[in-house]
């Protein structure tokens, strides 16, 4: 299916743009598009302004990538040649991996931007990127390859830190549809080998020394080992712990950050875009490497406002063979992605500023940035005069997702105060006196609810239908590798699991549907309004407190036991209601907190006299 739009039709070339998100998938668009390339659209990240922009000729619908199905080639290869692209470029990983994994076949049929073997490699696997970093002498953290636990008696009281994990990888080269596998960084030594033993199910990791100081990048595009232009900036906002800035600035090149690039892409032969991504400590200029981006990254719209157009320029390179691109860009220049940095002032807020290892502002600091509007000196990732749209469809979906918040927030103090949860509980006894049908619902279906659906096949009684599913609109993915680690730790295997996404059908035929958070209960209420009062929180069958159970995914070994346990003495609890084994007060009062790391145990009654009838 393809959504066409009427657009001046001056342009001289045609791309295909996949993977197209909100920034540098949007950042893309405008920039080839500004350069009198018409650009077509597909893979769309869920949520994505990208289509809105004026840029956009054409979105396409592709079959997702399957590794085991060739369907979404055949798809893929069939546009290409039907439309004629001059390039595809991919802008996110999990577009990136089906082309890197087919290049040499796909470039029979167009040209696709990918890279060689070699540099890709280099990219995406940190292991080799640490090796290729001593190779060329650039500074890095201390370090070990953890294949097994014993990989950890290198690791001395000496290292400073947080101690910071990382998974060789940010994706599953054969299953990126199973979401991004995050950084972790450790606090407290003692928690160290539990939490390794965690990540260990998912391969092998890196530990890393904490390295403190500002997060930078050079950004470059190269030909065969030669870099042709370059650009810095440096993290004005990045979450206190770490991870993906909302706000940065054009700087200087330094040169020695300048020159471990420029030996980066020389040892690789690299052709294409590429960020080094380093931290570098501004008291006395220490820096290290922290990872290599193999494709375009988060900040690129700054780096297109300062004048370095890259996305063009890789087109050019690519499909005209031009190499004169201008070494200038503005410094100075801040771009801000409002959306995420909403997000990080509220993380700021919190922050224990005196920890010196996180990245945290004070506030007359942010205050401050305010002279950037003034001084003209400030850009927006989405906001621009001449493509008004993806910046408006922004806007308003934080406008509704602002009121929305503030509305649900009223209600959940309601639903968490003491009279609301009694009240639910009064209804959900009524309702499980005849349940015949029971579904879990979280926000992926990989995680909280297939934990959920295979602990309550062993608690509850036969006769009850048990299913799960996910709001996420992608199904067939994997729990990830915590979740079947965490989940094997007390006998329940997810290894088979794969992801459903809820649909109408599955409501109508549920008596009971849980939820974790507010965010699965506002979603089933919009998409789903006939499931009306069947809709409970799981919590509620928990302590007084937060009626919430919050999403383990991305954290460790221990977020995740600590929600399975609060999952499964919830079970336990509606086990006894729908057994009838006790009166309502005494059945919940009686009920305790499991033991995290106990083994689950099948708890039913010795016959279907014992569960409650309807009243």
């Amino acid at each position: 299916m393809t959504a066409m739009k009427i657009i001046d039709g001056s342009q001289s070339g045609k791309a295909l743009v996949l993977g197209c998100d909100s920034r540098s998938g949007l950042a893309v668009v405008r920039s080839l598009g500004r350069g009198g390339v018409a650009v077509d659209i597909a893979w769309v990240e869920r949520g994505s302004v990208a289509p809105r922009s004026r840029y956009v000729r054409a979105v396409h619908e592709l079959p997702a990538y399957q590794p085991d199905d060739n369907t979404w080639k055949a798809a893929l290869i069939d546009l290409v040649e039907r439309e004629g692209y001059d390039l595809v470029i991919p802008c996110t990983d999990p577009a990136i991996i089906p082309l890197q994994r087919f290049a040499a076949e796909l470039a029979r049929h167009g040209r696709f931007y990918t890279l060689s073997e070699p540099a890709f490699a280099a990219c995406f696997d940190k292991y080799r990127t640490i090796l290729l970093a001593q190779e060329l002498d650039i500074p890095l953290p201390p370090w070990v390859l953890v294949e097994k636990l014993e990989d950890l008696a290198g690791v001395g009281d000496d290292w400073q830190l947080p101690l910071v994990l990382k998974p060789l990888s940010s994706f599953d080269l054969f299953q990126p549809k199973t979401g991004k596998r995050m950084v972790e960084k450790l606090y407290d030594r003692d928690e160290l080998e539990a939490k390794v033993a965690s990540m260990l199910a998912g391969g092998p990791l890196l530990l890393q020394a904490n390295f403190s100081g500002r997060g930078v990048g050079v950004e470059v595009v190269a030909d065969h080992g030669t870099v042709l232009t370059a650009l810095q900036h440096e993290r004005v906002h990045e979450p206190p712990p770490g991870g993906g800035s909302s706000y940065r600035r054009t700087v200087p090149l330094t040169p020695a950050l300048h020159e471990a690039t420029v030996r980066l892409v020389k040892a690789l032969d690299y052709t294409g875009v590429m960020q080094a991504e380093f931290r570098i400590d501004p008291r006395t200029g220490r820096f290290i490497l922290v990872e290599i981006n193999g494709r375009f990254w988060g900040s690129l719209p700054l780096a297109v406002a300062a004048g370095m157009d890259f996305p063009l320029y890789l087109y050019r390179l690519l499909v005209e063979g031009r190499r004169d691109f201008s070494p200038r860009y503005r410094t100075g220049l801040y771009s801000r992605n409002l959306s995420l940095d909403l997000g990080w002032f509220y993380k700021n807020l919190k922050a224990d500023r005196s920890d010196p290892t996180l990245q945290t502002r004070l506030l007359w600091q942010v205050a401050a940035e305010i002279r950037h509007l003034f001084t003209l000196s400030e850009r927006s990732d989405t906001l621009a005069l001449d493509d008004m749209a993806p910046a408006a469809y922004e806007l308003g979906d934080i406008l509704a997702s602002t009121w929305a918040r503030g509305i649900d927030a009223l209600g959940s103090r309601l639903r968490r105060s003491r009279p609301g949860r009694a009240l639910a509980l009064k209804r959900l006894r009524r309702k499980a006196a005849n349940a015949r049908s029971v579904t879990f619902v979280c926000k992926g279906n990989i995680c909280r609810s297939p934990f959920a659906e295979r602990y309550a096949r062993m608690q509850l009684p036969d006769h009850i239908a048990i299913r799960s599913a996910g709001t996420y609109p992608q199904p067939d993915r994997p729990s990830p590798d915590e979740a079947q680690a965490a989940g094997s730790r007390v006998n329940i295997d997810l290894s088979g699991h794969r992801s459903a996404v809820l649909d109408r059908d599955m409501v109508r035929a549920s008596d009971l549907i849980f939820v974790f958070d507010d965010e699965n209960r506002a979603r089933i209420q919009r998409d789903f309004p006939e499931a009306g009062d069947r809709v409970f929180y799981l919590g509620i069958l928990l302590d007084d407190g937060d009626v919430a159970i919050d999403d383990p995914w991305g954290g460790g070994c221990d977020k995740f036991d600590r929600c399975y346990a609060l999952i499964r003495t919830a079970l336990d609890r509606l086990a006894v209601i729908i057994h009838g084994a006790a009166g309502p007060m005494a059945a919940l009062s009686s009920a305790q907190p499991l033991d995290p790391m106990a083994p689950a145990r099948l708890h039913r009654p010795a016959s279907p006299r014992d569960w409650p009838t309807s009243s």
